[in-house]
Protein backbone atom coordinates (compact mmCIF):
# COMPACT_ATOMS: atom_id res chain seq x y z
CA UNK A 1 0.00 0.00 0.00
CA UNK A 2 1.61 3.33 -0.88
CA UNK A 3 1.45 7.01 1.29
CA UNK A 4 -1.41 7.82 -1.21
CA UNK A 5 -3.73 4.76 0.26
CA UNK A 6 -2.47 4.36 3.51
CA UNK A 7 -4.04 5.83 6.77
CA UNK A 8 -3.32 6.31 10.38
CA UNK A 9 -4.99 5.64 13.21
CA UNK A 10 -5.70 8.95 15.19
CA UNK A 11 -6.39 8.34 19.32
CA UNK A 12 -8.47 11.67 21.28
CA UNK A 13 -6.35 12.98 24.30
CA UNK A 14 -7.29 9.95 25.94
CA UNK A 15 -6.10 7.58 23.49
CA UNK A 16 -9.44 6.04 22.28
CA UNK A 17 -9.66 5.57 18.71
CA UNK A 18 -11.74 8.04 17.00
CA UNK A 19 -10.91 7.79 13.55
CA UNK A 20 -8.70 7.38 10.43
CA UNK A 21 -6.76 9.94 8.28
CA UNK A 22 -4.97 9.94 5.44
CA UNK A 23 -1.22 9.57 6.17
CA UNK A 24 -0.70 12.83 3.89
CA UNK A 25 -2.95 14.44 6.43
CA UNK A 26 -1.90 13.12 9.13
CA UNK A 27 1.37 14.15 8.71
CA UNK A 28 0.85 17.80 7.79
CA UNK A 29 -1.40 17.74 11.33
CA UNK A 30 1.55 16.73 12.87
CA UNK A 31 4.13 19.09 11.57
CA UNK A 32 2.23 21.89 11.23
CA UNK A 33 0.23 22.30 14.56
CA UNK A 34 1.44 21.49 18.10
CA UNK A 35 -2.37 20.10 18.83
CA UNK A 36 -1.30 16.97 16.84
CA UNK A 37 1.31 14.48 18.38
CA UNK A 38 2.87 11.11 16.74
CA UNK A 39 2.82 7.68 18.39
CA UNK A 40 6.27 5.85 18.64
CA UNK A 41 5.66 2.05 18.68
CA UNK A 42 8.76 -0.30 18.68
CA UNK A 43 9.12 -3.68 19.48
CA UNK A 44 11.67 -4.82 21.85
CA UNK A 45 11.89 -8.24 23.11
CA UNK A 46 8.29 -8.98 21.65
CA UNK A 47 7.18 -6.43 23.79
CA UNK A 48 5.42 -3.02 22.62
CA UNK A 49 7.54 -0.14 23.60
CA UNK A 50 4.81 2.99 23.11
CA UNK A 51 5.68 6.89 23.47
CA UNK A 52 3.90 10.20 22.25
CA UNK A 53 6.86 12.16 20.46
CA UNK A 54 6.86 15.43 18.83
CA UNK A 55 7.98 15.79 14.59
CA UNK A 56 11.62 17.05 15.35
CA UNK A 57 12.36 13.85 17.78
CA UNK A 58 10.22 11.81 15.14
CA UNK A 59 12.47 12.99 12.35
CA UNK A 60 15.45 11.29 14.17
CA UNK A 61 14.02 7.88 14.42
CA UNK A 62 15.47 4.79 12.72
CA UNK A 63 13.44 2.91 10.62
CA UNK A 64 13.61 -0.57 11.77
CA UNK A 65 12.87 -3.43 9.53
CA UNK A 66 9.50 -4.00 10.60
CA UNK A 67 8.20 -0.19 9.92
CA UNK A 68 7.77 1.52 6.33
CA UNK A 69 9.78 4.20 5.74
CA UNK A 70 9.06 7.32 3.50
CA UNK A 71 11.26 9.10 1.09
CA UNK A 72 11.62 13.48 2.29
CA UNK A 73 14.29 15.79 1.36
CA UNK A 74 15.74 15.63 5.05
CA UNK A 75 15.88 11.62 3.99
CA UNK A 76 13.63 8.57 4.46
CA UNK A 77 11.85 8.54 7.89
CA UNK A 78 9.73 5.88 9.96
CA UNK A 79 6.08 6.10 8.34
CA UNK A 80 3.74 7.05 11.19
CA UNK A 81 0.60 4.78 11.80
CA UNK A 82 -0.98 6.09 14.73
CA UNK A 83 -1.07 10.20 15.77
CA UNK A 84 -2.70 11.77 19.00
CA UNK A 85 -4.67 14.79 18.87
CA UNK A 86 -3.96 16.21 22.52
CA UNK A 87 -6.27 18.60 22.95
CA UNK A 88 -9.60 16.45 21.72
CA UNK A 89 -10.97 14.60 24.52
CA UNK A 90 -14.40 13.48 22.48
CA UNK A 91 -15.57 10.44 21.24
CA UNK A 92 -16.47 10.41 17.69
CA UNK A 93 -19.88 9.15 16.72
CA UNK A 94 -21.70 8.31 13.37
CA UNK A 95 -25.11 7.50 12.78
CA UNK A 96 -25.71 4.95 9.93
CA UNK A 97 -28.31 5.34 7.07
CA UNK A 98 -30.12 2.03 5.75
CA UNK A 99 -28.32 1.65 2.53
CA UNK A 100 -25.62 -1.29 1.56
CA UNK A 101 -22.35 -0.30 3.90
CA UNK A 102 -25.12 0.72 6.86
CA UNK A 103 -27.21 -2.60 6.68
CA UNK A 104 -23.42 -4.12 6.39
CA UNK A 105 -22.31 -2.70 9.30
CA UNK A 106 -25.24 -2.78 11.17
CA UNK A 107 -25.22 -7.10 10.56
CA UNK A 108 -21.21 -6.95 10.76
CA UNK A 109 -21.04 -8.93 8.17
CA UNK A 110 -23.50 -11.83 8.49
CA UNK A 111 -25.95 -13.45 6.65
CA UNK A 112 -29.52 -12.98 8.56
CA UNK A 113 -30.83 -16.50 6.83
CA UNK A 114 -27.70 -18.51 7.49
CA UNK A 115 -25.40 -17.24 9.66
CA UNK A 116 -22.35 -16.91 7.13
CA UNK A 117 -19.33 -14.41 7.11
CA UNK A 118 -20.09 -12.43 3.89
CA UNK A 119 -17.91 -9.63 2.04
CA UNK A 120 -18.88 -6.25 0.73
CA UNK A 121 -18.49 -8.21 -2.53
CA UNK A 122 -20.42 -11.60 -2.35
CA UNK A 123 -23.58 -9.81 0.23
CA UNK A 124 -26.54 -7.81 -0.71
CA UNK A 125 -29.48 -6.54 0.85
CA UNK A 126 -32.76 -8.71 0.98
CA UNK A 127 -36.01 -6.47 1.53
CA UNK A 128 -38.02 -8.80 3.85
CA UNK A 129 -41.42 -7.62 1.94
CA UNK A 130 -40.18 -7.34 -1.15
CA UNK A 131 -40.28 -3.97 -2.81
CA UNK A 132 -42.16 -5.35 -5.73
CA UNK A 133 -44.69 -6.30 -2.63
CA UNK A 134 -44.79 -2.52 -0.80
CA UNK A 135 -41.52 -3.02 0.93
CA UNK A 136 -39.65 0.25 1.92
CA UNK A 137 -36.05 1.21 2.32
CA UNK A 138 -36.23 0.83 6.14
CA UNK A 139 -33.98 -0.47 8.69
CA UNK A 140 -36.85 -2.70 9.75
CA UNK A 141 -37.54 -4.28 6.36
CA UNK A 142 -33.88 -4.62 5.22
CA UNK A 143 -31.31 -7.79 6.19
CA UNK A 144 -27.51 -8.60 4.57
CA UNK A 145 -28.11 -11.72 2.70
CA UNK A 146 -25.85 -13.64 1.11
CA UNK A 147 -26.24 -12.96 -2.81
CA UNK A 148 -27.28 -16.72 -3.98
CA UNK A 149 -29.83 -16.80 -1.08
CA UNK A 150 -31.24 -13.72 -2.35
CA UNK A 151 -31.48 -14.45 -5.86
CA UNK A 152 -33.61 -17.65 -5.04
CA UNK A 153 -35.52 -16.11 -2.50
CA UNK A 154 -36.80 -13.25 -5.63
CA UNK A 155 -39.64 -11.59 -4.46
CA UNK A 156 -41.21 -14.03 -2.24
CA UNK A 157 -41.60 -13.34 1.57
CA UNK A 158 -39.28 -15.02 3.94
CA UNK A 159 -41.56 -17.27 4.59
CA UNK A 160 -42.83 -18.06 1.86
CA UNK A 161 -39.01 -19.24 1.00
CA UNK A 162 -38.74 -21.23 4.45
CA UNK A 163 -36.13 -18.37 5.51
CA UNK A 164 -36.40 -16.98 9.34
CA UNK A 165 -33.75 -14.02 10.88
CA UNK A 166 -31.23 -14.93 12.97
CA UNK A 167 -31.94 -11.45 14.60
CA UNK A 168 -34.97 -9.20 14.21
CA UNK A 169 -33.59 -5.82 12.48
CA UNK A 170 -33.98 -2.96 14.11
CA UNK A 171 -32.54 0.63 13.54
CA UNK A 172 -29.00 0.82 15.22
CA UNK A 173 -28.25 3.85 17.77
CA UNK A 174 -25.14 6.04 16.76
CA UNK A 175 -21.72 3.75 16.26
CA UNK A 176 -18.57 5.02 17.95
CA UNK A 177 -16.36 5.76 14.76
CA UNK A 178 -14.08 3.06 16.34
CA UNK A 179 -16.17 0.15 15.52
CA UNK A 180 -16.64 1.41 12.08
CA UNK A 181 -13.10 1.23 10.79
CA UNK A 182 -11.83 -1.62 8.52
CA UNK A 183 -8.57 -0.79 7.08
CA UNK A 184 -6.57 -2.20 10.22
CA UNK A 185 -2.63 -1.97 10.72
CA UNK A 186 -0.81 -4.22 13.02
CA UNK A 187 0.22 -1.28 15.48
CA UNK A 188 -3.44 -0.42 16.19
CA UNK A 189 -4.35 -3.24 17.76
CA UNK A 190 -2.95 -1.57 21.04
CA UNK A 191 -6.07 0.49 20.35
CA UNK A 192 -8.74 -1.54 18.82
CA UNK A 193 -9.89 -4.32 20.59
Amino acid sequence: MGVENSYVLVLNSGWLPIGVKRLKEAISAVYENKDWQLVQIDHIDDEPFIQPIGWSDWMDLDVPEYCKGIYTMRGMIRQPTVIIAKTYSKVNFRKLRPNKRGIYDRDRGVCQYTGKKLTRTNCSIDHRVPKSRGGKDTWENMVLCDKEINNKKGSKLPGEFYLQVIKEPKSPGPLPMVELITTKHKDWEYFIA
